[in-house]
């Protein structure tokens, strides 16, 4: 997913911004998505952009602070 964000230490990264890129790992148990074949018994993706998005729209000064 990539965004444009205000994280940073210095001034003008909470003014100019910057671009990021978030790559995530999700370690759920998909057994019944496989078989089902039902979107029910999936992850929503656009749920866990909306989450990602919302994150990365507080501004930050360290990066590790966002990810937490």
């Amino acid at each position: 997913m990539k965004f444009r964000a205000f994280h940073g230490v210095l001034p003008h990264e909470s003014i100019i911004g910057g671009d990021f890129e978030v790559n995530i790992v999700i370690d759920a148990d998909l057994t019944k998505a496989c078989k089902s074949d039902d979107v029910r018994d999936t992850i929503s993706y656009a749920d866990v952009y909306d989450m990602v998005k919302t994150e990365m729209e507080i501004p930050s000064k360290l990066l590790e602070h966002v990810s937490a």
